[in-house]
C-alpha cells in the first residue's frame, strides 16, 4: 500500500517481522504508531528501536517498555504472535528533505 496517502498500512514484512505505521497529521504536527509484530515461532528478544533526532523536527517517543534504545534496559521481549508498540508525536520546526531514520535490532534463536 501506498503510505503516502493511506494512513495504516505494512511499512516491512520477512517471515520474523512485520512492521506496520499509523500515521495523522493536522497542520504541522503528526502522530506515527508503528507497531512491530513477531511473525516467527520463537520470541524476538532484546528488541530496541532508535529513531535520529533532527533539527527541523521536535519529536516525543513512547513505547513498549525498554523499547527506545537509550533506555537502561536491554530491551523488550516481543513474544511470537504479539506486538511491541512506538508512539512519535511530532512538529516540523522547519522545512526539511531528510527524513529521520529509524534502526531496530534483536535477537531470536531463529
Amino acid at each position: 500500500s501506498n503510505l503516502c496517502t493511506s494512513p495504516p498500512g505494512v511499512l516491512f514484512e520477512n517471515s520474523l517481522l512485520q512492521v506496520g505505521v499509523k500515521h495523522e497529521y493536522v497542520g504541522s504536527q503528526g502522530r506515527i504508531t508503528v507497531f512491530f509484530g513477531n511473525l516467527g515461532s520463537e520470541p524476538l528478544e532484546n528488541f530496541k528501536v532508535r529513531v535520529d533526532n533532527c533539527d527541523h523536527l521536535s519529536m516525543q517517543k513512547q513505547g513498549t517498555e525498554g523499547l527506545l534504545d537509550g533506555d537502561d534496559e536491554d530491551g523488550c521481549v516481543v513474544a511470537v504472535r504479539t506486538q511491541a508498540k512506538l508512539l512519535l508525536l511530532g512538529e516540523v520546526m522547519a522545512p526539511f528533505d531528510d527524513a529521520p531514520a529509524m534502526r531496530i535490532k534483536f535477537q531470536t534463536s531463529e
